[in-house]
C-alpha cells in the first residue's frame, strides 16, 4: 500500500494532483463562524493540500492543527487516464495525451467485461481469476470488449473500420515511435470518450448495480487497507471530468 503525503504550495499544472481539506477544521469553521457565514469564507479558513495522483490513489493529510485523516479516491481509473491525457494535451505533449487515451479505453474495457461478468452472478474471485488470461495483452482485451458488445447488443462498440483505424494509430504512436499532431490527439481522444461514454451509458441502464460494485472496488480495497494500517477515519474523495 502507497499512502502519498502531499504538500501546501500550490499545484504544479505538468502533474496530475489532487486538492483535499481537513475536514475536521472545516467543521470547526462553520461552528465557530457567526451565523450567515458562507461555505466560501469556512473554506479559505481551513489548510488545504495537493497530493500527486499516484499508487492505489490513497492519501494521508496531516494538518497543522493536529489532525490526521486518510483519503481514497474513489474514481474509475479509466477516467483518471482520460483526465491525464487531456492534461497532455494542455500542456502539448501529444504523445503521452494518446499513450493516456490508450490506456483509457483499455481500462474501460476491463470495467465492460468485468461488470458484465458480475451482473450473470460471476463473483469477484473468479472474474480476476479469468481477467489473468487476458491482464498482459491489450489487444485481447479489446478483441474480448469487441466480441462481447456485439453479443450483449447485436452490434459492436464501434464499427470494424473505425476500430483498425484507431488501432493503426495507436500502434504507429505507441509501439513505432510517431508523433501525432494535436489535431490527430485531440481526434483519437474525442473519439474514446464517445466511445467510452455510450458504452457505460448503457451498463448504467442495464447493471447499475454491477456497474458500481465493480467501478468502485478498488477503492473499497484500498479503504480496507487503510483500515487495516490503523487509519479509522478514511473518507471518499472523489472528482473527474468524465460525467
Amino acid at each position: 500500500m502507497i499512502v502519498s503525503q502531499g504538500n501546501s504550495s500550490s499545484a504544479d499544472p505538468k502533474k496530475m494532483k489532487i486538492l483535499l481539506f481537513c475536514s475536521e477544521c472545516m467543521q470547526a469553521a462553520m461552528k465557530s463562524e457567526a451565523p450567515g457565514t458562507s461555505l466560501a469564507e469556512a473554506w479559505r479558513a481551513v489548510p488545504k493540500t495537493y497530493f500527486d495522483v499516484e499508487g492505489d490513489f490513497s492519501f494521508r493529510l496531516d494538518c497543522p492543527r493536529g489532525h490526521s485523516q486518510a483519503f481514497c479516491l474513489n474514481v474509475p481509473h479509466h477516467e483518471l487516464l482520460f483526465d491525464a491525457g487531456v492534461m497532455s494535451l494542455e500542456r502539448g505533449a501529444y504523445r503521452e495525451a494518446v499513450f493516456s487515451f490508450a490506456a483509457s479505453r483499455e481500462r474501460f474495457a476491463e470495467l465492460y467485461l468485468k461488470v458484465m461478468a458480475h451482473a450473470r452472478g460471476r463473483d469477484f474471485d473468479a472474474i480476476e481469476r479469468s481477467w489473468k488470461a487476458l491482464d498482459a495483452n491489450s489487444e485481447r482485451q479489446i478483441g474480448a470488449f469487441f466480441w462481447l458488445g456485439l453479443v450483449e447488443n447485436g452490434s459492436p462498440p464501434e464499427e470494424a473500420d473505425v476500430a483498425q483505424r484507431w488501432a493503426t494509430f495507436r500502434n504507429r504512436v505507441i509501439h513505432r515511435g510517431a508523433f501525432p499532431s494535436r489535431e490527430e490527439a485531440m481526434e483519437y481522444g474525442e473519439h474514446i470518450w464517445t466511445l467510452v461514454r455510450s458504452c457505460k451509458a448503457d451498463l448504467r441502464v442495464k447493471f447499475s448495480q454491477s456497474y458500481d460494485e465493480v467501478s468502485s472496488r478498488a477503492y473499497l480495497l484500498a479503504a480496507q487497507r487503510l483500515w487495516s494500517n490503523g487509519y479509522k477515519g478514511c473518507r471518499e474523495s472523489g472528482a473527474s471530468i468524465f460525467l
